[in-house]
């Protein structure tokens, strides 16, 4: 298991949550996933991580072979405006 060191925490911590104004939701979605979760196996209780489009591409392709659940489609990586 991958331990993370007082220097790495910094960078790590979680970013503040705020509600989305109304001329921020067509902005470009960010690149950080925040994950909760309250599993005994998780030394930390909440995390905040930052991935690439191409790691939410796999766990879409993942999810979507289980037929129990229904996964949204992936945004896409270029958000044009006219």
């Amino acid at each position: 298991m991958v331990t993370i060191d007082a220097d790495n925490r910094r960078e790590i911590a979680r970013l503040p949550s705020r509600p989305i104004p109304l001329e921020d939701r067509y902005d470009p979605p960010a690149n950080f996933l925040e994950i909760e979760t309250n599993l005994p196996v998780f030394h930390l209780k909440e995390c905040s991580v930052r991935r690439r489009y191409s790691d939410f591409e796999w766990l879409h392709r993942e999810l979507e072979q289980d037929s129990k659940i229904v996964v949204p489609s992936l945004s896409s990586t270029c958000i044009s405006s006219s």
